[in-house]
């Protein structure tokens, strides 16, 4: 729910009044983080980037890396852009069965001479760390998943089981008695 906060022109507020803006205030803040986490969970990275960082200083830590999902006849081949990391710097695992989860760690730079200004920090190349889970479909193998990092960015490949699993449809009897 969104609420527009209406102040009056003329300065009435007296202490209840105050009391009830500032609970007001506190509920939209807490809307508006409970939103950002939303719009996180369903659009990653690229929307929180549009709305929720200030225009300079954004920086890639901490967030979900850009990726492409491709398939082909014979695998899935996810594409991930991993600017300034290198390999001893991400980690690709699987777990729980079948959930592709990819982390990066990334190296700070060197600090600068004393006398250095920084005027922006958006590269974000190497910086901080980022991290993406990755339901993988029923008819994978994931004990041939292959994966390289070449130009900053991670290519990973995921075989197809050509073999059908077995449905997991079970049918349950209707009676007129429980």
């Amino acid at each position: 729910m969104f609420y527009t906060l209406l102040i009056p022109s003329t300065p009435i507020i007296t202490q209840p009044f105050l009391a009830v803006y500032l609970l007001y205030a506190f509920q939209l803040i807490i809307e508006l983080r409970q939103t950002k986490a939303m719009a996180d969970g369903l659009f990653g990275y690229p929307l929180r980037r549009l709305f929720w960082s200030p225009p300079v200083f954004r920086e890639w830590s901490g967030s979900t890396a850009l990726m492409d999902w491709l398939e082909s006849p014979s695998a899935h081949i996810f594409k991930i852009n991993v600017p300034g990391y290198n390999k001893e710097n991400i980690k690709v695992q699987v777990e729980d069965g079948n959930v592709l989860h990819i982390k990066g760690e990334g190296v700070k730079e060197e600090s600068h001479a004393k006398d250095t200004v920084w005027h922006g920090a958006e590269r974000g190349t190497g910086k901080g760390e980022f991290s993406r889970d990755i339901e993988l479909p029923e008819n994978v193998k994931v004990e041939q998943i292959k994966a390289q990092v070449e130009n900053g960015v991670l290519t990973i490949v995921v075989p197809k089981d050509a073999t059908p699993k077995p449905s997991k449809v079970r049918n349950i009897n209707i009676t007129s008695r429980l």
